[in-house]
């Protein structure tokens, strides 16, 4: 049975890394014959790096086993490693194996245009553009709005025979927690809603369909507001 291009792939890798690990073996034998001659001339320091040396290509053979591919020395001045990070960058980084402060990788990250960790950039425009457009328009207009829609949420609710939720003094600018009184079909409500482009919360664990939250933050307006009561209204026939 011939072999596939995969398991080809994988014998060329296997060799490579069967070749590299004879060179390294044979590398460390060295060092390890210059950290013995390093410790008997008592060179401290000269012991230190040696040791360093051994640990870390002793590391790296056991990263390149478990990961199946060639590193090489880890050093940026190595062609193979330097190749290694281009080839494997996202598997070694989720291996903690990559020097983020390495110009090798800074100039990698800036032709992928890919940060050191994951933000998400649209959700930065995202804020930085509601940012001015709430510097626009002002804390005291900000909370003047939602306060207005608050009490207008209040009224409605009362006038048509349901209740608040929360206790006066505790209620929130940006959403109320109505009392289902009526004992309407929250569920019913919002799937009606969503054929007319609403949708509202319905209550929290056991206060579902005892309660309904209304939402009234960000940028709605007493008009939108309006608009999506009125639709409640004509549902619920109220």
């Amino acid at each position: 049975m011939p072999a596939t291009k995969s398991a080809k792939k994988r014998l060329k890798t296997d060799r490579k890394r069967r070749a590299r690990n004879l060179r390294v073996k044979a590398a460390l034998k060295a060092l390890v014959k210059n950290l013995h001659r390093a410790i008997d001339l008592k060179k401290g320091e000269e012991a230190k790096a040696i040791l360093a040396k051994v640990t870390r290509d002793k590391s790296l053979q056991t990263y390149e086993k478990k990961l199946g591919i060639i590193m090489g020395s880890g050093y940026p001045s190595d062609a193979t490693a330097v190749q290694c990070l281009h080839d494997n960058f996202n598997l070694l980084k989720k291996n903690n194996l990559i020097r983020m402060e390495w110009k090798t990788t800074k100039v990698l990250l800036e032709k992928k245009r890919q940060t050191p960790s994951t933000p998400n950039i649209s959700l930065l425009f995202a804020f930085d553009y509601k940012l001015k457009q709430m510097l626009e328009e002002g804390a005291e207009n900000i909370s003047a709005r939602l306060t207005e829609l608050r009490d207008y949420t209040h009224k409605w609710a009362l006038d048509n025979g349901f209740g608040l939720f929360a206790e006066e003094g505790y209620s929130s600018v940006t959403v109320s927690t109505i009392e289902n009184k009526l004992e309407k079909d929250v569920g019913a409500l919002n799937k009606a809603l969503g054929e007319k482009g609403f949708v509202i919360a319905n209550g929290y664990g056991k206060l579902k369909n005892q309660t309904f939250r209304i939402g009234h933050m960000g940028d709605h307006t007493l008009d939108d507001l309006k608009e999506l009561l009125a639709a409640i209204e004509e549902i619920w026939e109220l």
